[in-house]
């Protein structure tokens, strides 16, 4: 009776995960979504048919922002989805809310136009409307890079 009652309790934890799982949430922060805090050339450019990035980015002064309604509370995993010249690699950039941040060193993709994800790694958001942000925490060689991106997963 006793190994019939933890069974029965195996099961029924089992069935209370598999039932319990949720869909991943992703929050896409887009260039052409973000607010532009400046003090140098930092800019929008791009078009619709090819993509926006925030470009022209050169001093730790410059920040990029969105202001999110955040449905679920948690750890969410944060990637950037940028392009860095050869000739420009190196930075350092730093994503926030909060007291929540990571950070990472921009590595070259290629050319301008060649844009890669690269993971940061994991913040904890609040339920409720966050403020999220990324700025420089260096400037290596005159331009960190090209951000068309920010995404959040959980």
């Amino acid at each position: 009776m006793k190994k019939v009652a933890v069974a029965a309790v195996v099961v029924l934890a089992l069935v209370l995960f598999v039932s319990g799982s949720r869909e991943p949430v992703t929050i896409t922060l887009a260039a052409e979504d973000a607010e532009l805090i400046t003090d140098g050339a930092l800019v929008l450019e791009g078009d619709a048919d090819a993509g926006y990035n925030v470009g022209w980015w050169e001093t730790i002064n410059d920040e990029v922002s969105w202001d999110v309604e955040v449905e679920s509370a948690g750890g969410y995993t944060v990637s950037i989805y940028y392009s860095c010249d050869p000739q420009f690699p190196g930075s350092t950039v730093a994503v926030s809310a909060g007291n929540e941040m990571v950070e990472g060193t921009i590595r070259d993709t290629s050319a301008w136009d060649s844009y890669i994800t690269q993971e940061l790694g994991t913040i904890q958001l609040e339920a409720g409307m966050q403020t999220i942000t990324i700025r420089a925490t260096s400037v290596a060689n005159r331009f960190v890079c090209n951000l068309r991106r920010i995404v959040l997963e959980k």
